[in-house]
Parts: structure tokens; C-alpha cells; sequence
């Protein structure tokens, strides 16, 4: 003893007498043992440089945590310390920094060391992302987090689950389970992995197995994890009862996001009715606090789908489409619905109108509605404040509007406008084409399609698939095979459906070796399906 208390003295700089060494008496040396320096162990000093090689020039947010630990390693709080273990993603460089720590009472300057979650989580993490997971290691961290009361948060343990292997979890959830006992917190975030992961039916298990174990009230994310598993199950009554038990048995107040999920599960199943009530509830409780777009999005397209005209147009009146590309998705499918002059008047309280009725005009022309399409295009479109490059694409959509009614006249007419203006596009001049061809009118299809190639606008598949079309409806064979040359030199492959469709025109012409000849040219490029045509 006295020669380690002696070897400790010397380490220190204090002056011992001549001789002195393993022989001098103890009770000479006037020294307390808990005034010598605590210096780290072998491996946690090789965890330190390490740790200080690694991270030297990586990120400015640990420069703080770097210099404690450089200077003064014993003084490092959990918090930087935490920050340290997931910056370097090391196991073995983690677990011996966590080990002195430990020994040396660091972790915040005290006595006592007591690690927070955070660090503790990460030290979790280090181990599951790691090629081999050490299971002596897992259980130590959450015997840890048991010892000291350290119990993650749901945010943590979804963080912590991240880089989780789902083939590892059931053993680690269970490990956690069993450790840290059960907890709502706990069942709620392993529901939701495994609902991300697609397994349904272990998640259903740890829901019923939660309900058996866990004492007292769940918490909120328990029941935003039970809607998450019952919108991929599309169970609207599992999700409704569980709404009930959260909101009155309970008594926990739901969050935004639970509303969501519940008011897309209830009406993807066509409950108006309690889609309706939820809504009211949310504005009496103020859910639109920070409405999610996206979800809002995805809630009115369910909402238009099935008819549910009100509950969209409430959606849209409380705010929750506020972005340009959610009021033009908006206006499209009111129009679709038959109510655009509804919708136009709702979007006029946006910042947004203009670049909507482009869309408003479109979805016109898919409901047939042409004379409000052609109200709506008086109002916006022939504006003389209105800059040219905003009434194109309104010119762009009525060309839309008539060809897709059959209206020639008014389409050509359209059309001409939009070609003087400089606004040809591919959009019209397929609309153009398409409307021909339906008329049987295959010497315009062609004029459109030259206008087209003439203008600089560049030619796709489909421009080509049209006008394949009229020549081989009008029975110009040889020329609808020159366009797989002429698509070939423009740098496009011509795709099956039209060397079928030439193919096929042949054959039904009775010429046999013209339609080898392209199935063979098809079989060459690559593209050759074996669907039972050939």
C-alpha cells in the first residue's frame, strides 16, 4: 500500500525523501487519499485520443465537448458526452468512455454520477448499429437506465429504433420490457417500428399485451401509434374505439396528428357523418393550430373522391390548403365534381387565384363543363392588365376544354390564338391530334403534327403514338412504319404499343411479311413482350 501511495506521490510532483520507497512507514505520509488527481485508466485514456482524433475537425457544435474532454475529461457532462458517442458511432470507444465515467464520478462535475437518457440512448444506439450487437452490452446500458431512473422519452426511443434491425426487435423490445418493466411509452414506440416495418401482426400483439400490463392511463403517443396501426389495417371502428378511450376514458387530450389519421381512416371507409363531427371538434379544441399541409392535402383528395364535398370545402375555408400546389389540386378536383364556380370563389380569398384557374379551366374539360369553363376564361383570361405569358396557359387549357369536347371550331380557334402568341406547346398539339384522329380527320392529325415538329418544340412518344394512329386508321401502313426510322433518328425508341399496332394493321391488310418485318425490327430493338399478339 504504502509503495502505491508513494508511486501516486511521485506521479504527482511532491518531493519525497532520499531513499524513501516502498519502506517508508505509512503513518509519515500526511497525505488524504482523496486529495491525489484521478487519473483514467489505460483504456479510457486510448478512448479519449481516439476520441479527440476522430472528432478534431468534424463539427463545430462539439468543439465545447472536445475541449472538456481534452482538458479535463472527469468534468464532461452526459449531455456532451451523449453528442461524443453518436458523433463517433464507435462501440467499443463509447462503452469505454461511458466505464469511466462511471468509475470516476464524471458526467457534470459531481460526486455522483448519474447518466441522462440521452447518453444512454446513445450508447444504445452505438451498440444496435453496430455489424454484431453485443447483448451483454444492451442489457448493462438498460440496467443503467433502470438503476438511475433515466427512462427514455418517446422521442428518444424512436430515434433510438431508427437504426434497429427488425429481425432483432422482438428479443430487444422484449429485453427492454422486462428491464425497464412495462410502459406506455415503451409499447407505443415499438407499435409504431413495427407499423412502419409492415408487421401488423406483432404490432396487434404488443397493443393487446400493453393493455393487459400497463397500470393506469396510456399516454398520447400510445394512441397515435394505435391509429398508425389501424390505418394500414383500415379498421375504422378499432379506430374510432380507440379515439373514445383516448379522448373520455382517459382523459388524454389528442393530439393534431391523431385527428388526421383518424379522419382519413373513417373516410377512406365513408364515414361522413363522424368525419364531419371530428372536424367540428377539432376547431371547438383548436386543432388548427399548425395544420400539416400534406395531410391536409391527402384528407381532401379522400374527401372529393367519395363526394364529401362540404368537409373539403371546410378544410379549405379553415386554412389548412394554404400552399400554391394544394389550392391548384383543389381546383381541379371541385371542377372534376361539377362545382368549379363554387371553387373559384373560395380560391378568390387566396394569393393563389391566378395560377389556379389554369386548373379550374382543366377540370372543366374533364367534367364537360365547357360553359363555365368559358366563364371562367372571359373573367381571367382576356384581362387587359393580364401579361401574356399568364394567358397562355389559360388558352393552353380552353384548347384542352374543346378538343376533349369534340367543339372544332372553338378548339382551331383556341388554337390559332395560342399559336400566334408564341405559346405552341406539346400538351395542345396532342389535343389537337387526338381530337382529329377521334373525328376520323387524319390529314389535320398529320398538319398538326408538322406544325409541331416545325415550331422547335421537341417531339415525345406520345406525339409520335398519335399520329401512328391516324396512319394506320386511314391505312397509310408504309408511312406509320417510316415513323419507328424517324423516331429512331430523333433519339427515341419507339415503344412496343405502336410497332404492335403497325404490326397489326399489316396483318389485318394481309401483308404477312411487312408484319414480320416489324415484329422482327421490335424483337432487335429489345423491346419485344411476349404477350400472345405476335
Amino acid at each position: 500500500m504504502a509503495w502505491f501511495l508513494c508511486r501516486l506521490l511521485r506521479r504527482s510532483g511532491a518531493k519525497l525523501p532520499a531513499g524513501s520507497g516502498a519502506h517508508l512507514p505509512l503513518q509519515r505520509l500526511d497525505v488524504s487519499l482523496c486529495s491525489f488527481p484521478v487519473f483514467p485508466p489505460r483504456k479510457a485514456r486510448q478512448a479519449t485520443r481516439r476520441l479527440l482524433k476522430l472528432l478534431s475537425s468534424r463539427r463545430q457544435e462539439l468543439a465545447g465537448a472536445l475541449e472538456t474532454l481534452e482538458s479535463d475529461p472527469i468534468s464532461l457532462y452526459s449531455s456532451h458526452a451523449a453528442a461524443l458517442v453518436s458523433a463517433v458511432a464507435d462501440p467499443l470507444i463509447s462503452f469505454d468512455l461511458y466505464r469511466f465515467l462511471r468509475s470516476a464520478g464524471g458526467g457534470g462535475g459531481g460526486a455522483s454520477f448519474r447518466p441522462t437518457s440521452s447518453l444512454l440512448c446513445s450508447l444504445l444506439g452505438s451498440q444496435l448499429r453496430s455489424r454484431s450487437p453485443r447483448p451483454f452490452r444492451l442489457r448493462f446500458y438498460l440496467g443503467e437506465m433502470k438503476k438511475h431512473e433515466a427512462h427514455p422519452s418517446y422521442e428518444e426511443f424512436r430515434a433510438l429504433t431508427s437504426c434497429l434491425n427488425p429481425s432483432l426487435a422482438g428479443s430487444f423490445f422484449e429485453e427492454v420490457i422486462e428491464t425497464l418493466g412495462p410502459d406506455s411509452t415503451t409499447f407505443a414506440a415499438a407499435i409504431s417500428f413495427y407499423v412502419e416495418n409492415g408487421l401488423v401482426e406483432e404490432a396487434l400483439g404488443l397493443a393487446e399485451r400493453a393493455r393487459k400490463e400497463v397500470e393506469g392511463p396510456h399516454c398520447v403517443e400510445f394512441y397515435s401509434s394505435l391509429m398508425g396501426l389501424h390505418r394500414i389495417r383500415r379498421d375504422p371502428k378499432a379506430a374510432m374505439e380507440a379515439f373514445l378511450e383516448m379522448e373520455e376514458g382517459a382523459e388524454v387530450a389528442a393530439g393534431e396528428g391523431t385527428y388526421w389519421v383518424l379522419l382519413e381512416i373513417l373516410c377512406v371507409a365513408g364515414w361522413a357523418k363522424l368525419c364531419w363531427a371530428i372536424l367540428q371538434r377539432m376547431k371547438e379544441r383548436g386543432g388548427f393550430n399548425s395544420p400539416s399541409e400534406s395531410s391536409g392535402l391527402i384528407l381532401m383528395r379522400a374527401f372529393l373522391q367519395r363526394d364529401m364535398v362540404r368537409e373539403a370545402e371546410w378544410l379549405f375555408r379553415e386554412g389548412v390548403l394554404r400552399e400554391k400546389e394544394s389550392c391548384a389540386v383543389f381546383a381541379e378536383l371541385m371542377s372534376e365534381k361539377k362545382m368549379p364556380l363554387a371553387a373559384l370563389e373560395l380560391l378568390r380569398t387566396t394569393p393563389h387565384l391566378i395560377s389556379c384557374v389554369e386548373f379550374l379551366i382543366k377540370g372543366c374539360g374533364k367534367a364537360g363543363l365547357v360553359e363555365d369553363a368559358e366563364t371562367i376564361f372571359r373573367e381571367f383570361g382576356f384581362s387587359e392588365n393580364e401579361p401574356v405569358r399568364r394567358r397562355l396557359p389559360l388558352l393552353s387549357s380552353m384548347v384542352f376544354v374543346y378538343s376533349r369536347a369534340a367543339r372544332r371550331s372553338s378548339a382551331e380557334r383556341a388554337w390559332s390564338q395560342l399559336e400566334a402568341s408564341g405559346g405552341l406547346a406539346a400538351e395542345p398539339c396532342l389535343w389537337m391530334m387526338s381530337m382529329y384522329g377521334e373525328m376520323g380527320l387524319f390529314d389535320s392529325v398529320e398538319k398538326v403534327f408538322d406544325q409541331w415538329k416545325n415550331s422547335g418544340v421537341p417531339l415525345n412518344e406520345d406525339g409520335y403514338g398519335a399520329l401512328v394512329n391516324a396512319y394506320t386508321r386511314a391505312g397509310k401502313l408504309i408511312k406509320a412504319r417510316g415513323c419507328l426510322s424517324e423516331m429512331r433518328k430523333s433519339g427515341l425508341r419507339p415503344p412496343p404499343a405502336i410497332c404492335y399496332q403497325i404490326s397489326e394493321g399489316f396483318l389485318r391488310a394481309g401483308l404477312l411479311t411487312q408484319a414480320a418485318a416489324v415484329a422482327n425490327e421490335l424483337r432487335v430493338s429489345g423491346s419485344w413482350v411476349d404477350d400472345g399478339r405476335a
